[in-house]
């Protein structure tokens, strides 16, 4: 009959982290504080590998005689209010979509089915995409005793990540909010951190954009089926297939 043309499309949302969700429980930077002057009072002793920042390293500028007692109780107070939202700089609402466009037809002996599509899926850390495309063909056809299919498949896909060694999500669960992470003129605020035998000079934007994993793949699939009816009840049948795919896996990290 008529060929039939179908359009078809899907969304998805999905909503981004934040602390003032019921299954996420962060202490906000007054308690951070907080927790760090109890620690003081009862004194605690750190881990010689830790290096101060947040309220501790600001009694290490106090005692080193780079802040005076008013400067620090200013600069305390600053660090109260900070409430550094980690899962706002790292995280988005995401919008995805897929889009799937199809023809299908044919008469009494042959039908034919096409459909090509494409699919956009955000993730929801900020940088984080995937693109598909994919495309199939169905031919079958029957003349008496004699029946042919024919399907041919295609799809590529291209995906974009931070590597996972970066760690968003650990980093912003596990940060204190009373770390800043812009400095007072705007540009990106550094805090060291040991990594194995070496300290570095961190900030986990930094890490994000100096840094990718991208995977790149490719299918094709093609299959052939012949079949004939000799007797009733007795059917020669002859089957080809074959398929490829390769996948490019890449990380990168830039030297700073």
């Amino acid at each position: 009959g008529d060929p039939i043309i179908s359009y078809n499309m899907t969304t998805t949302f999905r909503q981004r982290p934040r602390y003032t969700d019921r299954k996420i429980n962060v202490m906000n930077s007054r308690e951070r504080i907080q927790l760090s002057r109890e620690l003081f009072d009862q004194h605690y002793v750190y881990n010689g590998s830790v290096n101060p920042v947040g309220y501790e390293g600001l009694l290490n500028d106090l005692y080193n005689g780079k802040l005076t007692d008013t400067q620090f109780s200013q600069e305390v107070a600053k660090l109260e209010t900070m409430n550094t939202d980690w899962l706002g700089e790292i995280t988005r609402n995401s919008f995805s979509h897929n889009h799937t466009l199809s023809f299908s037809g044919g008469s009494d002996n042959m039908r034919y089915h096409a459909s090509i599509g494409y699919g956009r899926e955000n993730g929801v850390l900020i940088k984080e995409s995937a693109d598909r495309y994919n495309s199939v063909l169905n031919l079958n056809f029957t003349q008496n005793k004699f029946s042919a299919q024919f399907k041919l498949s295609a799809n590529v896909r291209e995906q974009k990540h931070t590597p996972s060694d970066v760690g968003l999500l650990d980093y912003a669960y596990g940060t204190s909010r009373a770390v800043p992470l812009y400095d007072t003129d705007g540009s990106l605020f550094y805090h060291k951190v040991n990594k194995n035998t070496y300290s570095v000079y961190f900030n986990v934007l930094n890490e994000r954009d100096n840094s990718y994993n991208t995977v790149k793949g490719h299918t094709l699939s093609l299959m052939t089926n012949l079949s004939y009816e000799i007797i009733p009840r007795l059917k020669a049948q002859a089957t080809l297939s074959y398929s490829v795919s390769d996948t490019d896996n890449e990380t990168y990290h830039a030297e700073n």
